[in-house]
C-alpha cells in the first residue's frame, strides 16, 4: 500500500562528522565521494600544515567564522585523557551526509521514511570507520567525534555513548573507545601515502555489504573479527589485547570446536602467503596457543615489551585475514563459510607457490 501525506513537502537532511584523529601525523589529502541508498556522502580526510594558522584552516570545516567557538570546540574534545594525543596531529576526518525526504508537515517527526533515512546513514558512517579500521596499518585512532545537523532528531538517538551539545554541535565521547596506553595505541603513529588508500573503495563496498544484507555464517564470523580487531585498543592489559585478538583468528579458521585450534592453523600461512613466508606465519601462530592458554590459565607470562611484540604481530594477522577473507568471498561467496574458506584458500595457496620460483618455495 502506498504510503500518502497531506501536505507533502521535500525536505533535505544534512549531517557533517569531524573526528579529529590522533594517529596520523602527516598524509596527503584523501578524498572520496559517494551514494548509497539515496544518501549522498562526501568523505575528506587530511592533514593540516604546520606553519599555517590551521584553525583558520578549521573554520572553514565547521562552516564557521566564530574562531573562538572552534577553539572551545576542541577543548571539549582534549579533555581528560586525549590532551597529549591531540597535540601530536593537526589531522582531521570530517564525512558530510545529505538525504532528501518527503515529510508530513502536520507530523514532521514520524515519518516513516525519516526513521528509514536516519538508519541507512548510520550504517553508512559505521561502514566508513570500520573501513579505515581495516585498510591502515595501525586502525583509525580518534576519542571523540563532533557532528552537526540541520535536523537533530534525525541523528542523535543513533550515537552510542555521552554527547555534549554546544552552540548547534555535539561532542561525542564513545562508550568504548581507545585506551591511550593500549599496546595497540602508544605511540603508534602514522605517515600515510596516497597509495595507503587504493583498496579504500572495494573494502567499504564489502563492509557496507556486511552491514546491510542479511546475516549468514560469513557476515556473522567476519563481523564479530571486526568488532574484535576494535575492542582489543580499549584494553590496558597486553594479555587482555592479545586473548581478544586470539578469540578472533578462532572465530575466522576454528570450524569445529572439539579439535584444537592447531589443527586449522595451517590455513592462516597459506591465506597470507607471500614469497616464502607461510612457514614463519605458521609458526608465529602456532606459538600463540600456548602463550593464549599460559594467560587464560594463570600461568606464567612473558615480559611486557616481548608480550607487546607478540599483541603487535597479532594484531596484523587479524587485519590482514579479514581483509583476505572478504576479498575471497567478493569472488567466490562463502556459503558453507569454512569448508568453501579452506577450500579457495588452498586453490589460491597453489596458484602463488606454482609462480614463486624454487629457490624461494
Amino acid at each position: 500500500m502506498e504510503r500518502t501525506y497531506l501536505n507533502n513537502k521535500m525536505n533535505t537532511f544534512r549531517t557533517k562528522y569531524i573526528f579529529p584523529i590522533y594517529n596520523i601525523l602527516r598524509m596527503k589529502e584523501f578524498h572520496y565521494e559517494n551514494e548509497f541508498s539515496n544518501i549522498k556522502f562526501k568523505i575528506n580526510l587530511q592533514t593540516y600544515e604546520e606553519g599555517k594558522n590551521h584553525y583558520d584552516e578549521w573554520l572553514k570545516v565547521f562552516d564557521t567564522e566564530d574562531k573562538k567557538l572552534v577553539y572551545e570546540l576542541f577543548d571539549l574534545v582534549k579533555k581528560q585523557e586525549t590532551i597529549y594525543r591531540y597535540s601530536e596531529s593537526k589531522t582531521l576526518l570530517v564525512i558530510d551526509f545529505e538525504t532528501q525526504y518527503f515529510s508530513n508537515e502536520v507530523d514532521d517527526i514520524k515519518s516513516f521514511e525519516e526513521n528509514e533515512k536516519k538508519f541507512n546513514y548510520s550504517v553508512i558512517l559505521r561502514s566508513i570507520l570500520e573501513t579505515l579500521n581495516l585498510i591502515l596499518p595501525y586502525g583509525l585512532g580518534y576519542y571523540k567525534y563532533i557532528s552537526k545537523e540541520n535536523n537533530l532528531y534525525l541523528s542523535l538517538p543513533f550515537h552510542e555513548g555521552n554527547t555534549n551539545f554546544f552552540n548547534g554541535f555535539q561532542v561525542h565521547t564513545p562508550h568504548e573507545k581507545p585506551y591511550s596506553f593500549s599496546p595497540l595505541v602508544d605511540f603508534r603513529l602514522m605517515r600515510l601515502k596516497k597509495e595507503d588508500f587504493n583498496q579504500f573503495e572495494s573494502v567499504l563496498l564489502r563492509v557496507y555489504g556486511l552491514n546491510t544484507e542479511k546475516l549468514n555464517q560469513y557476515s556473522r564470523i567476519i563481523k564479530q573479527s571486526i568488532d574484535y580487531l576494535q575492542l582489543a585498543k580499549t584494553f590496558l592489559n597486553s594479555e587482555q589485547v592479545f586473548v581478544t585478538l586470539m578469540i578472533a583468528i578462532e572465530a575466522m579458521f576454528k570450524k569445529e570446536q572439539d579439535k584444537k585450534l592447531a589443527t586449522y592453523i595451517k590455513w592462516i600461512g597459506k591465506l597470507l602467503q607471500k614469497e616464502n613466508n607461510r612457514g614463519k606465519i605458521h609458526k608465529a601462530v602456532d606459538d600463540f596457543i600456548p602463550l593464549r592458554n599460559n594467560i587464560v590459565h594463570g600461568d606464567e607470562f612473558l615480559d611486557k615489551n616481548e608480550m607487546d611484540k607478540k599483541v603487535l604481530e597479532l594484531y596484523e594477522y587479524v587485519r590482514q585475514c579479514i581483509l583476505a577473507i572478504m576479498e575471497i568471498n567478493s569472488k567466490k561467496e562463502l556459503v558453507n563459510y569454512y569448508d568453501d574458506l579452506f577450500k579457495e584458500v588452498e586453490k589460491e595457496y597453489l596458484e602463488k607457490i606454482s609462480k614463486i620460483s624454487p629457490s624461494k618455495q
